[in-house]
């Protein structure tokens, strides 16, 4: 009655995790937490995305960055499209980044990061 409920759905390996938006489309991933070698980062991420990323606990903030830019992606209604570094995360503040114009936050819950938008 009048709502207009956005819906966005993630799953992984027996996890699953879903975010409502009233009248704005959300977005939401989940991804396990796993080594990412230099070849998957020069496909994935810009130079400037990983200058964003500290320098301790390499595979967990690369797992953030590639979930944050997932779930910008499914708020914009288009994915990564097979070309990830067209959606580009330009700031992070402590656990959030700005992806694409939107804030997206990510959180770690036991060996998975789940980023949603904001």
């Amino acid at each position: 009655s009048g709502q207009d409920l956005r819906v966005s759905l993630a799953h992984c390996e027996g996890f699953a995790c879903a975010i409502v938006g009233d009248g704005v489309d959300v977005g939401i991933d989940v991804e396990t937490i796993a080594p990412r070698g230099e070849g998957f980062a020069s496909v994935a991420f810009t130079e400037q995305e990983l200058a964003l990323l500290p320098g301790d606990a390499r595979d967990e903030w690369m797992t953030r960055l590639w979930a944050a830019k997932e779930a910008g992606g499914k708020a914009l209604g288009t994915g990564l499209a097979g070309h990830p570094k067209r959606l580009q995360a330009t700031r992070r503040e402590g656990e959030r980044m700005y992806v694409q114009g939107r804030w997206v936050a990510t959180t770690r819950i036991d060996e998975r990061i789940v980023a949603w938008t904001l």
